[in-house]
Parts: structure tokens; C-alpha cells; sequence
């Protein structure tokens, strides 16, 4: 069960935190916003928000998922401005209403900026606390230079209605700071 959810979720973290959806370079942008590359969502397996959605929700706890659409697909605002924008909406037809495409934020950061390799043969549970599970796993994170460093990450499985549910960020990124970490230790080991 934690096998297949944490599958799911490694498509869904490169929608939500990692590279997303690819987009057309065209005349047809509103502000930073272009269309989706719909041969990129059609390999995504979704076309529409309500159908990311639903994939979200089969993968994710309800409260989770409501942290990702208020985050990532809606616009953060304080009482003055917009803190970030919406990295995609659903634009609709004007005359019939029906969804017409997702519009991607071109100037979004990614906040998962390296690949990452879950080695799920090392999926094991290591506590459980009122309805939640923990499970590690363990991974290695790849930089676009070629640097790599194992991780292991916690995921935090909690069970709904539908059954269980992957309730927490389940990416990584690499340290540099562990390097560092790493390097010092070495030395004095010496």
C-alpha cells in the first residue's frame, strides 16, 4: 500500500513542487500564465484541475491535498497584495463553460529542484501513533550537476474513509549542509 501511493505521489511532486507542467511558448499568454502542453498532460494522465484533483485525493489526505490547492493552486494573498500567484488554474471556454485548458505560471520556483530515486525495497514502518503510520524509505537525490547523496525520507500515512492516505511532502532535495556535515566529520576522523 505505501508502494503504490508513494509511486502516485512522484508524478503529483513534480506537478505540485518540482518542474510541473510543461507549457506552450505563445501568443495566447494571459500575464505569466500560458496553456498547458496537453501531450505533456496527456502522459500526466490528467487534462483538467478537477481531474488532478482527483488523482490528488486518491494519493493524499484530504487535509494534505487541501494544503496543496490553497498553496499551490490558488493565489496567496495578504490584506494588501499577492504573496504568490496560483501555479495553475483552470481557464474555461467563454461561450460554453466547459473547461478549456490549464494555464501554467511561467515564473514559478520550484521548491524541488533535484531528482530523486526512492529504493523501495527499503520501505519498512517504524511507528505508528493514534491513526497515523510513519514509514521511511530510502532515497538518492540528484543535482543537476551530477552530485548525488542518500536521504531517507518519512511518510506519514494516515487512513480515511477510502483508505490510507500519504498525509505529508514526500520529497526530498539534496543538503548541502550534510556535505559540509559530512566533509567536517571526515577530517576529524583523521
Amino acid at each position: 500500500m505505501a508502494k503504490v501511493l508513494l509511486k502516485d505521489a512522484e508524478m503529483l511532486n513534480k506537478v505540485y513542487y518540482g518542474s510541473g507542467i510543461e507549457y506552450y511558448d505563445s501568443d495566447d499568454e494571459k500575464g505569466y500564465y500560458r496553456k498547458a502542453n496537453v501531450n505533456h498532460l496527456e502522459e500526466l494522465g490528467f487534462s483538467t484541475i478537477d481531474e488532478l484533483k482527483t488523482l490528488t485525493e486518491k494519493t493524499f489526505s484530504k487535509e494534505y491535498s487541501s494544503l496543496l490547492y490553497t498553496t499551490i493552486l490558488s493565489a496567496m494573498k495578504d490584506d494588501i497584495s499577492v504573496i504568490s500567484a496560483a501555479r495553475y488554474y483552470q481557464a474555461y471556454d467563454d461561450e460554453t463553460g466547459a473547461p478549456e485548458c490549464i494555464m501554467v505560471y511561467s515564473k514559478f520556483i520550484p521548491m524541488m529542484k533535484d531528482e530523486i530515486v526512492y529504493d523501495y525495497d527499503s520501505l519498512k514502518a517504524v511507528r505508528s501513533k493514534k491513526d497515523k503510520v510513519y514509514v521511511t524509505v530510502e532515497a538518492t537525490v540528484t543535482k543537476t550537476d551530477g552530485r548525488s547523496q542518500k536521504t531517507t525520507v518519512t511518510i506519514t500515512l494516515v487512513e480515511e474513509e477510502d483508505g490510507w492516505k500519504i498525509d505529508n511532502p514526500t520529497y526530498a532535495n539534496y543538503n548541502e549542509l550534510k556535505d559540509r556535515y559530512d566533509e567536517l566529520n571526515d577530517k576529524d576522523l583523521k
